[in-house]
């Protein structure tokens, strides 16, 4: 399988066999500049080896100052305990940040969540 063109690959091991393999961050248009700005994460996923529980996911922002979550993976489609290993799930989810955040999204990272 092949990622999306839209994210970036990336390897980052999440524990209980899953790796993040694309993630790719996009600004949603419109709002004005004193509102909060939305953007679309797209995440790619994969697993290893057979999962045993349904996890969950979150995103976080300068060691944990912002966090959002927590999501299914798949919006609950495909529970992570039925993931075939090295088959890819996408997830693609909205964020909002404030206009008046100086937040730095290059070092936005996902987490596993029970």
């Amino acid at each position: 399988e092949c990622l999306p063109e839209i994210v970036a690959a990336v390897s980052l091991d999440m524990g209980m066999g899953i790796t993040l393999v694309g993630m790719g961050l996009h600004p949603i248009t419109g709002g004005s500049p004193d509102e909060a700005h939305e953007y679309r994460v797209t995440l790619v996923w994969q697993c290893r080896e057979q999962l045993e529980a349904d996890y969950r996911f979150g995103l976080t922002l300068d060691e944990g100052r912002a966090r959002w979550g927590p999501f299914y993976f798949a919006r609950g489609a495909y529970p992570t305990n039925v993931w075939k290993p090295n088959r890819l799930y996408r997830d693609d989810v909205v964020i909002a940040i404030r206009a008046d955040d100086p937040a730095d999204l290059r070092v936005l990272r996902p987490i596993l969540l029970k």
